[in-house]
């Protein structure tokens, strides 16, 4: 089965299923850093992306056809967002 992660970070979700045998297909964080060690340790499926852009996001999911979306959205005590 294809996976695609949203809120990937540093890959673990993704690496769990790529342990699992599933084929990763893509992946997307709003943080280079964090697409940019992804890449490095995960494979090359992670992409800077903003996922308020879900219009531009729905696009870019649908043209890699994955079987299964997952994702661990950023905890509260850890994200940037809303400050």
């Amino acid at each position: 089965m294809k996976a695609f992660e949203l809120f990937a970070g540093a890959g673990g979700m993704s690496l769990g299923l790529k342990t699992a045998g599933f084929e990763l297909v893509g992946a997307f964080d709003a943080w280079k850093l964090a697409t940019e060690n992804y890449n490095t340790n995960v494979g090359p499926h992670a992409y800077v992306f903003d996922l308020k852009d879900v219009a531009g996001a729905v696009v870019e999911i649908a043209r890699r056809s994955p079987d299964i979306i997952v994702g661990g959205p950023p905890c509260q005590d850890y994200s940037l967002a809303g400050t």
